[in-house]
């Protein structure tokens, strides 16, 4: 065979082509295998780089190296060269064709619709033709055995859905970009490779978690009722692992340790069943470092065992130095590791991208362990795309997945999107609504009069520790200024390095019996451990109601807390929000146990309902059906993009910003600018840039103006007065 290379180095070392095939090839279809298409994973990775064989590609990759101001990278396109040919090879063969061809086209710039993707094949097969490059290409191709007989036209993957084909696209997709990038890794970066997967295995994660809970019985001081009922939860999670994989849900009032009780389900139901990894998820950046610190608290003899993953912030950069990846970085890359720790938007928007960064993990989601911790927190506006692609996981991807909740949802009755049947954990004979109940709840006698921010505030001075939620960073600002002096401001608008530190700083006083009042937003409700004596909470949604009351008397202290809803003077921001209150205002009206199964099982429904179908799905699945990939990623997004990063000048934050104008550009520097900044809509960053208070480095936004960013409150914005801009 004639000597073509598929890389080649400064140094003359050369990679060549037929090698870089069958090593991806044979790397791909290992990944596929764990949801039973290897074989069509295989025939991908042999003819992935067929355009390679080029002779113009062949010319460009020399003097890439040999002349490079000579050459225009990306100048011969390559990636479009095989699927050209699986059209052509496989006309018998149409869907096979065709996925062949989205991934193999796919490979570097990322899945394109599927009307986009025929013109550029119609394009480049003309150039191809008037040029005889492509008959030199099957030429070669001679030479190479048969792969028709491992193309498997039933991969095992039964049809739920319209959904179902797009993802398993996907998935191929992943396995090649993934197979594709360590191949090339370890021919261009051998040392980083070797460092590759040096992980704990799930057998030492499980051993060690089980050691650490028994210490942890063993060394408790305090055998409370929420203690005992604690040991009891986690005991009815190991007891259940054993159950073959699939859907679970595990619902356990706030404050009943879920956290690490469903960690050792995890791990416990991995190693019984070989399942690959466990991959917990979680709503909200606010609370995953929380999180994630627990599990590195727990295996803290173990190197390198918990990677947390929870932004684009990294991987959507541009170019970064070149500097050697750590464990987090390769771990982050593909997922790899045992245990990952990431949000809502990292997990699902990844079952709905079109971009190879970000798909390129999504094979080892197959065969593992996923919770989703604070279930009731899926978006109500892709719902319906979101439990067809959960149920995909199940049934064709080998996982078992675990909806984590004292909230649970009601997703097994909405038609086609219906959740399958699954298994609860904890059996409701161990009564843990009864036992866990810890507040009363105390509701206005008329759920429609409003109180005024001045009356709310007066009444929340009777307090001397108090939490009060609200809906919105408009309504905390009003409430908090009307607030005695040393009261606290939690939002948004801060920096989740300031949030991190405030929230010690909360705990501490709680702990020590000082006053300490505080005024937040949502972003306390979901999953922060912290504890009140009473807490103060906006009529919204009843999920919000009870997530709010699981910050009070939280271990069970006092014989009650106090729990008060109140009608705000402002509405809930529109949409989904003042749906979601409007279904809480119901069943709080007509409901005698508003903090139980039974209601939260009403609200959801009455939600739902409300919704319907059409708003429940944003055409995701309507985008599915015509392989239109690029209009999934853009249907499918969890948090507004319409939303700006603004890096702050907080703590270390200044002295970050420096090294980003100076123009040192790393991953860890983008990694650490994370913990200071704050989400802007667009039109508010825009209007700042212009009126120059903030500046603009590298594609990332930071703060100039000394005054912007206050302590009490964070981040300042147009909405905020000139005195307020003063009050640092």
């Amino acid at each position: 065979m004639t000597h073509h290379l598929a890389h080649l180095l400064e140094s003359g070392e050369e990679h060549l082509l037929r090698d870089h095939l069958d090593g991806v090839a044979g790397q791909a279809s290992k990944f596929a295998s764990v949801f039973r298409s290897a074989g069509i994973a295989e025939v991908i990775g042999q003819w992935h780089d067929l355009g390679k064989f080029q002779p113009a590609f062949q010319q460009y990759l020399q003097a890439s190296v040999h002349a490079p101001d000579s050459v225009r990278r990306g100048q011969v396109r390559h990636s479009v060269v095989g699927g050209i040919h699986a059209i052509r090879h496989l006309k018998g063969m149409p869907v096979a064709a065709r996925t062949i061809a989205h991934c193999i086209t796919a490979h570097h710039a990322g899945l394109v619709d599927e009307h986009a993707a025929e013109q550029s094949a119609k394009s480049l097969q003309s150039r191809l033709r008037d040029t005889s490059e492509y008959e030199a290409v099957l030429a070669e191709l001679g030479t190479m055995p048969s792969l028709d007989s491992k193309l498997n036209l039933t991969p095992g993957i039964s049809r739920i859905s319209d959904l179902s084909l797009s993802l398993w696209i996907r998935m191929l997709f992943s396995c090649l970009v993934d197979a594709d990038r360590l191949d090339t890794a370890r021919f261009t970066k051998p040392e980083q490779e070797d460092r590759r997967g040096q992980y704990p295995t799930l057998e030492q994660l499980r051993d060690t978690l089980h050691q650490y809970m028994e210490r942890l019985g063993r060394n408790s001081t305090c055998d409370t009722d929420v203690n005992r009922t604690r040991r009891e939860v986690l005991t009815a999670c190991l007891n259940s692992a054993v159950e073959n994989p699939g859907l679970f849900t595990l619902t356990v009032p706030t404050g009943g340790g879920k956290t690490l009780s469903s960690l050792s389900f995890a791990l416990d139901h991995a190693c019984r069943h070989g399942l690959r990894r466990v991959i917990y998820v979680i709503p909200y950046t606010s609370i995953i470092e929380q999180t994630a610190d627990v599990f590195r608290g727990v295996f803290q003899d173990l190197r390198d065992t918990v990677i947390e993953h929870h932004s684009n912030f990294v991987e959507d950069r541009g170019k970064v130095l070149d500097e050697e990846c750590t464990a987090w970085d390769l771990a982050v890359e593909n997922w790899d590791a045992p245990l990952i720790v990431t949000t809502s938007v990292q997990f699902f928007e990844s079952l709905f991208t079109c971009r190879t960064s970000q798909a390129r993990k999504l094979h080892n989601v197959a065969g593992s362990v996923v919770i989703l911790d604070e279930a009731q927190n899926l978006n109500p506006g892709l719902l319906d795309p979101t439990l067809l692609a959960l149920k995909e996981l199940v049934c064709n991807y080998s996982a078992s997945v675990v909806l984590c909740t004292a909230t649970q949802p009601a997703l097994f009755d909405l038609g086609k999107a219906s959740l399958p049947e699954a298994r609860e954990i904890v059996s409701p004979r161990l009564n843990l609504e009864a036992r866990l109940k810890r507040v009363d709840l105390h509701l206005p006698e008329n759920l429609h009069e409003a109180i005024s921010w001045e009356e709310l505030a007066r009444r929340l001075e009777e307090f001397p520790q108090v939490l009060c939620v609200v809906n919105s960073r408009k309504d905390c600002r009003e409430l908090w200024k009307l607030m005695p002096t040393g009261s606290f401001h939690l939002s948004a608008q801060m920096c989740p390095q300031h949030r991190s530190e405030l929230l010690q700083e909360i705990r501490r006083r709680l702990a020590a019996g000082v006053v300490t009042r505080v005024v937040s937003t949502q972003l306390i409700e979901a999953g922060v451990d912290i504890d009140f004596p009473a807490v103060f909470r906006a009529l919204a949604g009843l999920d919000s109601i009870a997530q709010a009351a699981g910050r009070c008397n939280r271990e069970g202290r006092q014989a009650c807390g106090h729990v008060e809803v109140f009608v705000p003077p402002t509405s809930p921001p529109p949409g989904i929000l003042t749906m979601a209150a409007q279904s809480g205002r119901s069943v709080l009206r007509d409901t005698k146990e508003p903090l139980s199964a039974a209601a939260y099982d009403s609200y959801f429904r009455d939600l739902y309902w409300k919704l319907g179908p059409e708003r429940r799905d944003c055409g995701v699945i309507q985008a599915c059906k015509g392989n239109l990939f690029q209009e999934v990623d853009r249907r499918y997004r969890l948090i507004d993009d319409q939303q700006r990063s603004v890096v702050v000048s907080y703590g270390e934050g200044s002295r970050l910003q420096r090294q980003l104008e100076d123009g040192y550009v790393s991953r860890q520097l983008y990694r650490r600018l994370q913990r200071y900044t704050v989400g802007l809509n667009k039109w508010v960053a825009e209007k700042m840039l212009g009126a120059g208070l903030l500046e603009e480095y590298n594609g990332i936004l930071v703060q100039k103006a000394e005054n912007l960013y206050c302590y009490q409150r964070g981040l300042l914005t147009g909405d905020d007065s000139r005195n307020d801009l003063l009050m640092i």
